[in-house]
């Protein structure tokens, strides 16, 4: 009887205790579910907010590009501004950066959050010297000479109107670049993203060579301080800057389309050459037989980059 009753009691003991051990796993269960819950909701509420500070860093930068081309914008920091969830302030900044030498407005915008900066920028580009320069009345332009057959509406009268090269800023298209220079298969695959693209390049770093039949997709300003060789067969689809402080070599049977062309040193021209744009050098320009051009002022209008956020 008694070896019964102990028997009884240590199987209600053992019963007991796998209840507290149940409870025991089922609270640990719990507190690791209402973990994941919060921190979910604390990621979901970073990603609210991260998204907030990009929309509203956005519309502040295209508010500050419209007031800049209509007028003089100034440095400020503005108004308090609330964002919710959470009731949290930020005070937005604008600053303005102005390089004349190259010459370029970069327009900013810098929202303080937590213990990060978020910033984002948008360059207002124009050619070497300012799209009013003088050398930019001529669609064609040499300081030195130009061999072979040229269409002769290409020459105004007077030829050359200017006797004065603008001075290239080297450091600013350096300081200023968004990416370095794309490989051919990214010109062709993802293709240029309204970039100033520049290499930190040295006088070994060799020419930027971008290989034949190569489709340079998108709109883009490629800067090089050596020289720049454009394969033949290629083409260009988009608004493309070519800037160079030596030579520029264009291959036989390229077309380039909404093209500004400007070297410090002598542009050279292959054959069956289609150009619509504007091409200026300080050497000599020498064209192939074939060559086709129609000059378009429109690619000297500012060259408004892509914004982006670091």
């Amino acid at each position: 009887m008694q070896r019964a009753r102990h028997l009884v009691e240590q199987k209600q003991g053992f019963i007991v205790l796998s209840l507290l051990l149940l409870v025991l796993v089922l609270s640990i269960l719990a507190q690791g579910i209402i973990h994941i819950v919060k921190q979910q909701a604390k990621t979901q509420q970073e990603y609210i907010r991260h998204r907030q500070i990009a929309i509203l860093g956005t519309e502040l930068l295209l508010g500050a590009v419209n007031q800049e081309q209509q007028n003089n914008l100034q440095s400020q920091i503005l108004q308090e501004i609330t964002l919710y969830p959470g009731a949290e302030k930020i005070a937005p900044q604008i600053i303005v950066e102005r390089r004349k030498t190259l010459p370029l407005r970069a327009i900013n915008i810098a929202i303080k959050y937590k213990d990060a900066t978020w910033k984002m920028q948008q360059l207002i580009i124009e050619p070497p010297g300012g799209s009013l320069h003088s050398i930019y009345n001529n669609l064609l332009y040499s300081s030195k000479e130009i061999i072979g057959e040229l269409p002769e509406k290409l020459l105004p009268n007077g030829y050359p109107l200017s006797k004065t090269m603008p001075q290239m800023d080297i450091n600013g298209y350096l300081k200023y670049k968004s990416n370095t220079l794309p490989s051919a298969g990214t010109l062709q695959e993802m293709g240029l993203l309204g970039r100033l693209y520049a290499n930190d390049s040295g006088s070994s770093s060799g020419p930027y060579v971008i290989k034949a039949n190569t489709t340079i997709k998108g709109n883009g300003i490629l800067y090089h301080n050596n020289p720049i060789k454009l394969g033949e067969g290629s083409s260009s689809t988009g608004k493309l800057w070519l800037i160079c402080n030596d030579e520029i070599i264009i291959g036989d049977n390229v077309a380039l389309e909404n093209i500004f062309l400007y070297a410090n040193g002598p542009i050279f021209i292959g054959r069956n050459v289609h150009i619509c744009g504007i091409i200026i050098s300080a050497g000599k320009i020498q064209v192939g037989e074939g060559f086709v051009m129609r000059g378009d002022r429109s690619v000297l209008e500012p060259f408004l980059t892509t914004c982006y956020m670091n």
